[in-house]
Parts: C-alpha cells; sequence; structure tokens
C-alpha cells in the first residue's frame, strides 16, 4: 500500500504546507525566522533539503516539542525576539500567540505611561522616526487644498 502524502501539517497551531522544505516551513510560524529555523534544524541532525511532508510522525512530534520549549535550543541572546523581558528580566524567544500578546502588552504599557512611543502609537503617527511631512498621509491630513 502506498504511503500516504501529507500535504498540510500542523505546527504550532499554524496549517503549513507539507511541500516546503524544512526551513521555509519554519519561518511560516510567527516568531521564528531563518536563523532560528536552521538553529532547530540543525538541533534535530535533519538535512536541509528534506521537505516538511517526508519527516516522520516521531520526528513531527519531536519538532512540536522542541518549538514549545524554545529553552532547549540555547540559542545565544542575539537570536532571540524578546531580550531583557519586562517582566522578568531574561532573554527569552516567544512563538505565535505568546508574541503578538507580549507585542500588544507592549504597546498598552506604552500607551498608559503616555512616553513618546505611546502617544504616537495612539494617534496612529509613525514612531520610529520616519519622515512624516510628505509621506504616511492617511485620513484628514491633506498638503494643499485648492478652492475651485
Amino acid at each position: 500500500m502506498a504511503e500516504k502524502i501529507k500535504t498540510i501539517i500542523r505546527l504550532l497551531r499554524k496549517d503549513v504546507p507539507g511541500d516546503l522544505t524544512i526551513e521555509n516551513a519554519l519561518t511560516r510560524v510567527n516568531g521564528i525566522g531563518f536563523s532560528v529555523a536552521s538553529a532547530v534544524r540543525l538541533k534535530l541532525d535533519i538535512p536541509r533539503s528534506t521537505r516538511l511532508s517526508e519527516l516522520s510522525d516521531e520526528q513531527l512530534k519531536e519538532l512540536n516539542l522542541l518549538l514549545e520549549s524554545t529553552d532547549e535550543l540555547n540559542l545565544p541572546e542575539w537570536m532571540r525576539n524578546r531580550r531583557k523581558d519586562n517582566e522578568t528580566g531574561t532573554d527569552v524567544h516567544l512563538l505565535d500567540t505568546n508574541l503578538m500578546f507580549a507585542n500588544r502588552d507592549d504597546l498598552i504599557k506604552y500607551k498608559k505611561l503616555k512616553n513618546y512611543r505611546g502617544l504616537r502609537h495612539m494617534f496612529g503617527l509613525k514612531v520610529r522616526g520616519q519622515r512624516t511631512r510628505s509621506t504616511g498621509r492617511k485620513g484628514t491630513s491633506m498638503g494643499v487644498s485648492r478652492s475651485s
């Protein structure tokens, strides 16, 4: 009997196409970039050209367990996406919904403190020093209006 080819595989509450290589498939999960995906692949000792659908059920289970507890990856601090966390003070790497919740909580905290970043977020303006005189105009601001 022919083996079933898995076309869609579930990784951390995310459906990922099975025809992608492991590194490309892992980058589909929020919080995993190419370098973290490479570190995961090396930790599991899987060749680079392996497709996600070619993994056995045991390997997929091991992959999911490794992604759920990213502390086992022993990522260097520069590779983590949440360095010097405000609550714990440690370097952590968050994935999926935990990352979205942390970002949302940071924005709420900035708005409550009414610091510069919080005020810019509140008013829907650019936050990171971009130009606003000529670009980023949405809503009512207009350069020159002509009366007809």
